[in-house]
């Protein structure tokens, strides 16, 4: 071991747990992680650096939370 500090950019639950998995000491962007990675990285003592977007083409998880509403896009022509 070298103590180095590893980040990575994941974005997905199953490539955000296989970075910590791996031993990374934080992860960037993290999107779309879900409650076990969110465990997993607890445990590991590792990191998120979050980053969100409101974007309709790069969705953060409030994004997302709105489209599984029915609901359009913040920041969209048809946003309420």
């Amino acid at each position: 071991m070298t103590g180095l500090k590893v980040a990575a950019h994941a974005h997905g639950a199953s490539g955000i747990k296989a970075a910590l998995l791996g031993g990374v000491d934080t992860i960037e962007h993290a999107s779309l992680v879900d409650d076990e990675g969110i465990r997993l990285a607890i445990q590991k003592g590792a990191y998120f650096g979050i980053w969100t977007s409101t974007t309709p083409t790069t969705p953060g998880r409030g994004q997302e939370e709105r489209r599984a509403r029915g609901e359009p896009p913040e920041g969209s022509r048809h946003s309420r």
